[in-house]
């Protein structure tokens, strides 16, 4: 189900209710049908699961949902945006051209689609959040910030952990109604992501 207003679109997906024959198919094809920016496709030979929501807004795109048997991966697109990936229950392992990565209960990971796209697989149910912005909007903040991607972000760095209670602000659909709300909490993730990467506010955050 798709809903949008101006400036904001909220994209549900459940695959419950999909036949077993097919259910991968119509899966991959969200990407094609422009309700993911990033694919889907099935992972190991157990019956996939997804079941999301996408909050997209300028500047601003928000996944969260449970998946099981998939892989998540960055489509080939420009190098400006980034991807803060968390797993907040269960296992994930992340993969960047030859690195990987395990993530577990809450622990994130900064991706890029620079060089080559990345990849993050759960053969086993795990809970996910995502959010992509622009690199512009915390480049400003991380002096080295080509050299925070793949590297695990523990589940109890300050930013990361405000970043989850944040999560609940845009589960509340009518928060994001006017724009004025959205600026403002777009640029709260930028803050709270550049924190979880290591910015230092001076105690400002």
């Amino acid at each position: 189900m798709v809903t949008s207003t101006h400036g904001h679109t909220v994209v549900r997906f459940s695959s419950c209710a999909l036949p077993v024959e097919g259910r991968s198919k119509a899966i991959e094809e969200l990407h094609e049908r422009g309700l993911l920016e990033i694919k889907l496709t099935s992972y190991a030979e157990t019956l996939p699961h997804v079941d999301f929501v996408n909050r997209g807004m300028p500047g601003l795109g928000i996944l969260t949902g449970s998946f099981s048997g998939v892989r998540r991966q960055g489509a080939p697109e420009s190098d400006d945006f980034l991807y803060l990936c968390m797993t907040l229950s269960g296992t994930s392992l992340a993969s960047w051209r030859e690195k990987e990565l395990v993530l577990s209960d809450g622990d994130a990971v900064l991706m890029t689609s620079e060089e080559s796209a990345w990849s993050l697989t759960s053969s086993s149910s795990v809970d996910i959040a995502g959010i992509r912005l622009p690199r512009s909007a915390i480049a400003p903040l991380i002096p080295k910030l080509g050299n925070a991607a793949m590297r695990r972000i523990p589940r109890d760095a300050d930013g990361l952990r405000l970043l989850r209670k944040y999560l609940k602000v845009v589960a509340d659909d009518e928060a994001l109604v006017a724009s004025a709300s959205r600026r403002l909490i777009a640029n709260h993730f930028y803050d709270l992501v550049a924190l979880a990467l290591g910015a230092n506010f001076d105690g400002e955050a």
